[in-house]
């Protein structure tokens, strides 16, 4: 979902893990006692790849089970499509000459996307103990997010949340019905804790809800302009992270 969303950032973030990782192991098998370390490194760098490929392969799954309307189940699409890519870049592997260094092109820029995709989310559970894409440029201003997540840090909702009509029109458009299925909303960018809990109460939890609502609703729900909704690009984010599960 990170990749679908943020595939230039996945990009930067993945290019720079793969370059800063190779250039570490290459600088620790310089001195013969970091060896170990080296190897260790090399390991690291083999394990974001092959999570970024399985990442790349997943996204390009979702997009071609969605086109062709297909019936194979989504783990064994990304098995074909794996092996699609790896089947495409071995081959000018095995064509020599300038395609070796085309195919090898090819995979670090690939796989850098991937890698990124992977270590995006995890960066920022770490950094601010929730998940999901940064604050996009169209998104909301910094002041609103950081709130947010001062509020969800503290287990309080630092913006009073709106009390919605009993029947208003986001929900009438939603229907009666309450899934159990939830998506984490925190990977479209700009939406923060307090507007992930505005939309769960007013009984929005999938992204394909989400993508099915009008900028207007949208604003109702999370207390937000229709203007600024369309503006962050939220219901483009959530219909293209629909396409992509």
């Amino acid at each position: 979902r990170t990749l679908v969303a943020e595939p230039a950032l996945s990009f930067v973030a993945g290019i720079v893990a793969n370059l800063g990782v190779l250039f570490l192991s290459v600088l620790f098998a310089i001195t013969l006692c970091l060896i170990p370390v080296s190897i260790a490194a090399w390991l690291v760098l083999a394990a974001l790849n092959v999570a970024g490929w399985v990442a790349i392969a997943a996204a390009v799954a979702g997009r071609v089970r969605g086109s062709l309307k297909s019936s194979l189940k989504p783990e064994l699409m990304t098995g074909l499509i794996a092996a699609v890519l790896i089947g495409g870049l071995g081959l000018l592997w095995a064509m020599g000459g300038c395609f070796r260094f085309v195919g090898m092109a090819t995979a670090l820029i690939v796989s850098s996307v991937g890698v990124g995709a992977v270590l995006l989310p995890l960066f920022r559970r770490r950094r601010n103990g929730i998940s999901g894409p940064g604050m996009s440029p169209a998104g909301p201003e910094p002041a609103d997010l950081a709130t947010e997540r001062a509020g969800a840090a503290e287990g309080v909702a630092l913006l009073p949340a709106p009390q919605p009509e009993p029947a208003s029109a986001a929900e009438t458009a939603l229907g009666p019905e309450a899934t159990e299925e939830q998506d984490d909303f925190l990977l479209i960018g700009g939406i923060g804790p307090v507007s992930v809990a505005r939309l769960h109460a007013a009984g929005v939890r999938t992204f394909a809800q989400l993508a099915a609502l009008s900028p207007e609703q949208v604003g109702e729900i999370i207390g937000w302009t229709a203007e600024r909704v369309a503006r962050g690009t939220i219901i483009e984010q959530a219909r293209a992270l629909a396409a992509a599960t």
